[in-house]
């Protein structure tokens, strides 16, 4: 589906960078993430993860795997995790073991909505055929897991990713920022709040599987530009309430009560709005007078009109992929973008 993001005009296009690892250890903020923006690019500079090894540890343990490749700076040999503890040294290994395994679950979205430098042309998989099957018949390929190549001089590429235009993306375990509140760029803020506003309809989910994430992103597509927009337009009032250096993970809470207080209540109020609006079609459609009995020709007992209005209600707020929200003229039409989420999530 990834013809769906080249239709889009360039201005319309957002691309988000993982600034808080190798891998998006949150379920729901993958989720999120692959909702909303076009590409996320995730960075694979070995020097986060000796960065993580010094301030945080694994509990359970992980063999070290041989599909994992560490590219030296130049042509240094140097082990680049000699320098580390022994317990460090651990986590460095059942980290990167941690990101083989996020990256073979989710291979789908590589290439598609992820971007990195781990694999050839972001193929974790490598399919080889191994016999052609007769007609009718199914093909045998001999699949394997392609070598994940991690470096210390990466860190260049992450800097150009980011003064492209990218929007930084932080997860619970960053290790350093060097940004200011009053400093952030408009399209942080923006991407900030937008994934905020969409974990107010999601459900309280653990994982999407890929598939689901792809079909979703599919049906949304016209939706997700205005939903931007409406972002964008929200992000400078939000800006002006933030005090002047304040940290990423102030921001982060000052972010769910800008939502809470200016986002929630419009989302309200719009799905109020169509709930009478389709009432009062159904009612256009039947006898004005609620006390007729509508008799079904199915052999069911004949229904009020009350019943009749409730029922159509119940049909069209149900999950149909054909049946999105349509976009209203109201000034805040980009946020039908969360209601069509919620019906295609839940």
């Amino acid at each position: 589906m990834d013809q769906i993001n080249n239709v889009k005009p360039q201005f319309a296009k957002f691309t988000g960078i993982y600034m808080s690892g190798f891998y998006i250890n949150n379920p729901r903020l993958l989720t999120v993430m692959c909702l909303l923006f076009d590409q996320v690019y995730l960075p694979n500079h070995l020097e986060y993860v000796i960065e993580f090894s010094k301030k945080y540890k694994f509990i359970d343990s992980r063999d070290f795997n041989d599909k994992i490749v560490i590219e030296p700076m130049h042509d240094d040999t140097t082990d680049p995790f000699a320098h580390l503890s022994t317990t460090q040294r651990n986590t460095a290994n059942q980290y990167l073991q941690a990101v083989m395994k996020f990256s073979i679950h989710h291979y789908k979205l590589f290439g598609e909505i992820i971007k990195s430098d781990f694999f050839p042309d972001d193929e974790v998989l490598k399919a080889e055929l191994v016999k052609k099957g007769a007609p009718g018949e199914k093909n045998t390929y001999n699949v394997s897991v392609n070598s994940m190549t991690v470096t210390l001089e990466n860190q260049e590429r992450t800097t150009n990713i980011l003064e492209s235009g990218a929007i930084p993306i932080f997860g619970k375990h960053h290790i350093r920022q060097q940004m200011q509140a009053d400093k952030y760029p408009s399209k942080f803020l923006t991407s900030l709040l937008a994934m905020k506003s969409i974990d107010l309809v999601l459900p309280p989910i653990k994982s999407v599987e890929p598939e689901i994430i792809l079909q979703a992103r599919y049906n949304l597509r016209e939706y997700l530009p205005l939903f931007w927009a409406e972002m964008l337009r929200f992000s400078q009032k939000f800006k002006h309430s933030l005090t002047p250096g304040t940290s990423i993970d102030d921001v982060i809470i000052e972010s769910n009560d800008f939502v809470d207080v200016h986002i929630r209540p419009i989302i309200i109020e719009i799905n109020h709005k169509m709930v009478k609006d389709r009432e009062t079609r159904f009612k256009n459609l039947i006898s004005p007078n609620p006390k007729d009995k509508i008799h079904l020709s199915i052999g069911n007992p004949g229904s009020t009109q009350l019943e009749l209005i409730k029922a159509g209600i119940s049909l069209e707020t149900g999950m149909d992929y054909h049946n999105v929200i349509p976009r209203s003229n109201a000034d805040h039409s980009g946020l039908t973008f969360l209601l069509n989420l919620s019906q295609l999530v839940n």
